[in-house]
């Protein structure tokens, strides 16, 4: 077992990789009660259209099959997980996105009672035919209501307007007519098959003994597959879709959802991709944060309500991402923004720039103080290939023309689409 100490955040990991495959974090906070453990599959609804080799035979993975494991896995063979956790004085739930399958606790007593647990349900396939079928019509209806969510219809626009044949325009719970097509066969070889621990990762954090927890994880009997899976072809195409997307629904205010698609970073090394990342991230906040001039503008003039920022860095893409409550027509608030953007090199300094990381910095350094924050950070850091406990020195080496060539690089000149939320009353 590997111990590190990182000095610029104060924090100390163990960290090792099973004879099974199994990558396992310790997080070490000495002094905090409350403890919690995140346990990973990477399987998400990005595996849609990838081909499964099981037994030699090719199988076709539908939409939405992450999603019904996740819900079919908390009928343990022991009963009902979320009641055996409230039992143990813990709560546990789960979350799939587009390439992970998230199940976690937290807890103050019992720690390894609800490891234990959190080691064996998702592992174990015990749900049974009958219960497949019977779970078809919940997830159906679950899938309606974030169908009929006017946030999604926009998000869904967006994407359907940036990328063609890519998983970022599919729902993660698939589309009805696949989770009625789901067998209880198909469930069973995509379980044995993602599930397995060489394609898991387990992050632990709390005041807990590190070398018992570590004894206890590799207790666990687990059964080894090896995944073989054919990847799809993806769209590679920096060109959008289309110019935009307009949703009408029941809403009272615009929304407008704008994205500039920029080349993919698939051909960087890890390292170079969380600094392109990180560089991005810190132009947003300089270009367009609530401290910006650009932003009190927007508000004092009345072209916006509210204005924020995401990026998304998936595989084979790469968008930044703007979101405004309008109130003024939309071809004005994309001038706008699409000049700020165009005199981005004019507007960035060194003063800024170190503003921007000192926020961001005290802003890491303050989120270690949740157990939960910290595991699930982590959590995600790591599947995505880097250390988030780097993040600080990578914040503070970022430079000038860090910032330049990410924005000439990657932003400068990509193409954008937009999709617009409206009333249905608007004309």
């Amino acid at each position: 077992m590997n111990k590190k100490y990182y000095k610029s955040i104060d924090e100390t990991l163990y960290h090792e990789i099973l004879d099974n495959g199994l990558d396992v974090y310790i997080i070490k906070k000495e002094g905090f009660a409350n403890k919690c453990a995140y346990f990973a599959s990477k399987f998400g609804s990005f595996n849609t259209g990838d081909t499964l080799v099981y037994n030699g035979v090719e199988t076709k993975i539908i939409g939405g099959l992450a999603h019904f494991l996740e819900h079919r896995v908390f009928d343990y063979k022991k009963g009902n997980v979320i009641d055996l956790y409230y039992k143990l004085g813990a709560d546990c739930n789960a979350f799939t996105t587009y390439d992970r399958t998230v199940y976690y606790f937290n807890c103050n007593d019992k720690f390894e009672e609800c490891l234990e647990l959190l080691l064996d349900f998702p592992t174990s396939f015990t749900m049974t035919k009958e219960a497949v079928e019977n779970e078809k019509d919940i997830i159906v209806n679950e899938l309606l209501m974030y169908k009929d969510d006017p946030d999604d219809k926009l998000f869904k626009g967006l994407m359907a307007s940036l990328y063609k044949d890519h998983p970022l325009t599919l729902d993660v719970g698939g589309e009805p007519n696949e989770v009625r097509e789901t067998t209880y066969e198909l469930l069973k070889q995509v379980h044995e098959s993602f599930y397995s621990p060489n394609n898991m990762v387990l992050v632990i954090c709390g005041d807990v003994d590190v070398e018992k927890t570590m004894d206890l994880v590799k207790s666990k009997e687990f059964t080894t597959r090896e995944l073989n899976l054919k990847k799809k072809e993806i769209d590679k195409s920096l060109s959008v879709v289309c110019e935009s997307k307009i949703i009408e629904d029941d809403v009272n205010n615009k929304k407008l959802l704008l994205g500039y698609k920029m080349k993919p970073m698939d051909d960087l090394t890890n390292d170079d991709r969380l600094k392109v990342f990180i560089s991005m991230d810190v132009l947003s906040s300089l270009l367009f944060s609530n401290s910006s001039e650009f932003y009190n503008m927007m508000i004092n003039e009345k072209y916006v309500s509210s204005l924020g920022v995401d990026i998304f860095d998936y595989e084979d893409a790469f968008a930044f991402i703007i979101e405004c409550d309008l109130l003024k027509e939309e071809s004005l608030v994309i001038k706008k923004i699409n000049e700020r953007i165009e005199n981005t090199l004019n507007i960035i300094n060194d003063e800024k720039l170190d503003s921007v990381k000192r926020k961001e910095i005290s802003s890491i350094i303050n989120g270690c103080d949740s157990i939960n924050r910290i595991a699930r950070n982590y959590l995600t850091y790591v599947l995505d290939g880097n250390d988030f406990f780097t993040l600080i020195d990578v914040l503070k080496s970022i430079t000038m023309e860090d910032l330049k060539r990410a924005y000439n690089e990657y932003l400068k000149g990509s193409e954008y689409a937009y999709s617009l939320l409206r009333s249905k009353s608007n004309d």
